[in-house]
């Protein structure tokens, strides 16, 4: 079993004004190529494990070990690359550019890279082909439906071939019907082998995740 993701002993703790625990330490494993949903309650510390997980925010202790990187010894600037170069991030709200076109929407997510212009086109809309939508490569984000919208963000998190994507309540804004199709299609990318981490509170999400991992209160379960 190859492992993505090794916690050992992480938890999170604010120490100012007053110390307040937002993450009990927990020591979790995470393979390659797996689907894992993260479940709970609001305010339960979900989002803060994924944080750490996404390389957004470093543990107040223990260890992360991300393969063979030892995340929590990275320094900002390493971090920012990592990030960069492993995540790709999705959240409720798809967080486009309305004025611009979906292939420019999806191209931000390699807009730091070394590539040429015409090759980071050339991707962005393969990355939208990759998720349906083709057809609307070059129509501006503001014309985009709910469901289109989101699919972009999949795009842009898909277009630098991440090793791990992370999905906060992905599903939150859009309907049930649509919500069913962009699930499907973040569970698709495990097939290529890229480990898939969802934030949820929605059931359908945590029914299609290979595991399921519980937060209460700021303790992991599972």
């Amino acid at each position: 079993m190859v492992l993505n993701v090794v916690l050992d002993g992480v938890g999170f703790a604010v120490q100012e004004p007053t110390s307040v625990r937002i993450l009990e330490p927990c020591s979790l494993d995470i393979e390659a190529g797996s689907s894992t949903a993260i479940v709970g309650p609001s305010g339960a510390g979900k989002s803060t494990l994924a944080s750490i997980i996404g390389a957004l925010q470093p543990p107040s202790e223990g260890r992360y070990r991300y393969g063979s990187v030892e995340v929590t010894a990275l320094g900002r600037r390493d971090l920012a690359a990592f990030r960069g170069r492993e995540v790709g991030f999705i959240f409720q709200n798809a967080h486009l550019i309305d004025e611009r076109a979906a292939w420019h929407n999806v191209a931000l997510g390699i807009v730091d890279s070394q590539l040429a212009a015409d090759e980071v086109e050339d991707r962005s809309r393969a990355a939208l082909a990759s998720v349906g939508l083709s057809r609307v490569a070059d129509r501006e984000a503001s014309y985009l439906s709910g469901g289109e919208r989101q699919r972009v963000a999949i795009a842009r998190a898909l277009v630098k071939s991440p090793s791990l994507v992370l999905a906060d309540e992905p599903t939150g804004a859009l309907d049930q019907r649509t919500g069913r199709d962009v699930l499907e299609l973040l569970h698709a990318t495990c097939a290529v082998g890229t480990t898939l981490v969802v934030v949820t509170h929605d059931e359908r999400a945590a029914a299609l995740a290979g595991r399921v991992i519980q937060v209460v209160d700021g303790v992991v379960h599972g």
